[in-house]
């Protein structure tokens, strides 16, 4: 059996903390890359890789992302986007 050293509150809650921030900064990179594939299928739909660099295209995707298939965001993005 593994015993435990005893910690302060100021220590428990330090650590608590840091797991608190751990926790948040994974959700986050999770939620990216789940956005930037999400844009990625966007892309392949269009056929146009070169939309990954433009700020209005990425912009559209992030905001359309949980809330439309990428297939709805592509032909959307096609009738929004008439050049």
């Amino acid at each position: 059996m593994r015993a435990f050293e005893p910690v302060s509150i100021d220590e428990a809650e330090k650590m608590t903390a840091q797991l608190q921030a751990a926790i948040a900064a994974a959700r986050t990179a999770a939620a990216t890359d789940t956005v930037d594939a999400f844009m990625q299928d966007v892309i392949a739909r269009l056929g146009n890789p070169e939309l990954a660099c433009d700020p209005s295209f990425r912009t559209w995707c992030a905001a359309n992302h949980g809330l439309l298939t990428s297939r709805q965001t592509a032909e959307r993005w096609c009738c929004w986007r008439v050049d």
